[in-house]
């Protein structure tokens, strides 16, 4: 397991992780014993009791667990991933071991904030965002728009705080990456 492109893991019919693969153990920066004696401390904190709960009732119905939960990468950064997590079943249908596997999913829900955001945004903040990415000054902005400076610098705030962007070179580079460029 040591050599598939995920962080994988097995479980005991009990519940007890037994096992997590050398990428999960390199992702986290955990010792091998400290994944094991802590398996859920990588996760965070606000999504923890929601996995807990599911996993608890997969666990409890033998159904697979399955979801999307931040985990804390070895340099403290959360990146979003998919878990999920199967039954293993002898003959009889008992449990004999739970196999388990996560994949990183932080670009396309990243991707997908970025669309609720930009759909957010009114009509005149695109405006004003188009405008800015494209070079134009906030008073020329003002004439185009037939509104004041202070007003341009208005729709800007809160499109910067509505995209949560904290300078206007993220802004330009927010604007340039999805297409709010008037390129003529």
């Amino acid at each position: 397991m040591n050599a598939i492109p995920a962080t994988a893991w097995t479980v005991r019919p009990d519940g007890i992780v037994d096992f997590l693969n050398q990428r999960y153990l390199q992702y986290t920066g955990l010792s091998l014993d400290q994944a094991l004696a802590e398996p859920t401390a990588t996760v965070h904190p606000d999504d923890l009791p929601g996995v807990i709960e599911r996993w608890s009732a997969a666990l409890a119905s033998g159904e697979t667990f399955e979801g999307d939960m931040r985990v804390r990468r070895a340099d403290g950064v959360y990146h979003w991933f998919h878990a999920r997590t199967a039954p293993r079943r002898d003959r009889r249908g008992q449990i004999v071991r739970w196999y388990g596997a996560s994949y990183e999913i932080e670009d396309p829900k990243r991707r997908a904030a970025d669309r609720r955001a930009v759909t957010a945004l009114s009509v005149r903040e695109r405006e004003v965002i188009t405008m800015i990415a494209d070079g134009d000054s906030v008073a020329r902005i003002a004439l185009r728009l037939r509104i004041s400076r202070k007003t341009v610098e208005t729709f800007r705030l809160r499109a910067m705080k509505k995209l949560r962007l904290k300078s206007m070179p993220a802004l330009v580079k927010f604007a340039l990456k999805h297409g709010l460029v008037a390129l003529e």
